[in-house]
């Protein structure tokens, strides 16, 4: 009991001082970005107000679907937040002042006006934010419509690589399979937009790290680390992709090793654990820091949106079923592709049946497969805790959804045709 009672205390002592040792990073990096010259990032974001002014606050891409949609709303406030970071006033990398009353894209056009002469409107102060200093550093050279383009380069190259990387590593079977996930979520919105790339990228990125991490035995420790950069660069709108695509490659690499049930949920946990106590350092900051009590408005928040408490006027949007509904109506758009998705769902349970039947699968390979799953639970639990945020922004949140369709191929095809012994690890 002893013993338990010490390792326990141990992990914790360690889970706290990887937390401080992270947080001083982040605070250096958005110190940082507050050295970026701010003349140079106020003419690029007065040449950024055209394209809002143009396209409104959510204009589609290529078609009519809510899919297409993109959220200028967000990304006009991502510019505002990144270019209010200054040296003079470091408090603000800490409270993150708003500067509208509204609607930041009918008030972009006076923004700079308004930052420099009146007091803020309001605090963000329970998101980092961390993605202010990449953005600031962008602006140094490029106005919003430089940056989508810049992006679009960067999206669609790690596309094509990481896709490469994982055929190299497995087979091309699921080179094939990934690529097509994030095809689902339409990797040419994804690209036009600051708020959506961000955990894209990032999940993109630490693919390359999972063999290395693998052969080292650093896989919680990673997952962890994951998490906590998934906090620090975007709270919500996709989180769950930079969890799920680094956690579905380590459990195809290790497809052919014994059951890696236990490693596989201590590295959901871990990447929980990151998430989580990245949030509560940015609500300590906030509050050690700032005149704004970043606990009280960081919980405050958090209840409304699982529903603790209950906001009136969105209490219809805290039903599951309506979240789900949402998702199915922005992924599934029109009646060929719901059919599609039946059939193949009814063809997995078919395959699934067919495999129990004729024994076809060796023990430890079905407990593997089954790991496959996890992201689908995951994801799933996910959008009940968070089914408000989920039946209002199904538009973004539906991105998730990449990695149950990227988990769910897999498990399928695993089953019809078994990974042969192939790593490089």
């Amino acid at each position: 009991m002893r013993l338990n009672l010490s390792k326990t205390l141990q992990i914790i002592g360690k889970i706290i001082y990887i937390n401080i040792i992270i947080v001083a990073i982040a605070v250096c990096f958005l110190l940082i970005g507050c050295l970026f010259p701010q003349e140079l990032i106020d003419k690029n974001i007065q040449e950024s107000i055209s394209v809002f002014e143009d396209e409104g606050q959510y204009p589609r891409i290529g078609d009519k679907e809510d899919s297409s949609m993109l959220d200028n709303f967000t990304d006009c406030l991502i510019l505002m937040e990144s270019s209010t970071m200054r040296i003079a006033e470091l408090q603000s990398i800490f409270s993150n002042p708003l500067y509208f009353d509204v609607n930041p894209v009918a008030e972009f056009s006076n923004f700079i006006e308004k930052r420099d002469k009146t007091n803020p409107t309001g605090y963000y102060v329970r998101y980092w934010m961390g993605f202010r200093t990449l953005v600031r550093s962008m602006l140094v050279f490029m106005n919003y419509s430089q940056i989508r383009r810049f992006l679009s380069w960067v999206i669609f190259v790690l596309f094509i690589i990481t896709s490469f990387f994982i055929s190299s590593y497995i087979d091309i079977r699921t080179g094939v399979l990934f690529a097509i996930s994030i095809i689902f979520v339409k990797p040419q919105v994804l690209c036009n937009s600051l708020q959506y790339s961000c955990c894209f990228i990032l999940a993109l990125l630490a693919l390359f790290f999972i063999p290395i991490v693998i052969q080292k035995g650093k896989e919680i420790p990673f997952f962890l680390l994951l998490g906590m950069l998934t906090m620090y660069f975007d709270f919500y709108t996709s989180p769950l992709v930079v969890l799920g695509y680094p956690l579905i490659f380590m459990i195809l690499l290790k497809t052919n090793e014994k059951p890696n049930v236990k490693l596989s949920l201590l590295s959901i946990v871990g990447w929980g654990i990151g998430y989580g106590t990245m949030w509560i350092m940015k609500l300590l900051c906030a509050t050690l820091f700032t005149s704004v009590n970043g606990f009280s408005n960081g919980f405050h928040s958090f209840a409304a949106r699982v529903g603790i408490t209950k906001r009136s006027d969105l209490i219809e949007y805290y039903d599951i079923g309506k979240a789900f509904r949402a998702l199915i109506r922005v992924a599934l758009p029109d009646t060929l592709s719901r059919i599609i998705a039946c059939i193949t769902i009814l063809c997995m349970i078919i395959v699934l049946i067919f495999c129990i039947i004729y024994n076809k699968l060796k023990h430890d390979q079905c407990v593997n497969y089954i790991t496959l799953l996890f992201p689908i639970i995951c994801t799933a639990l996910w959008y009940m805790i968070a089914a408000q945020p989920t039946a209002i922004h199904a538009y973004f949140q539906y991105r998730n959804l990449s990695i149950v369709v990227f988990s769910g191929m897999m498990f399928y095809s695993l089953l019809v045709y078994p990974i042969k012994n192939k790593s490089k690890i």
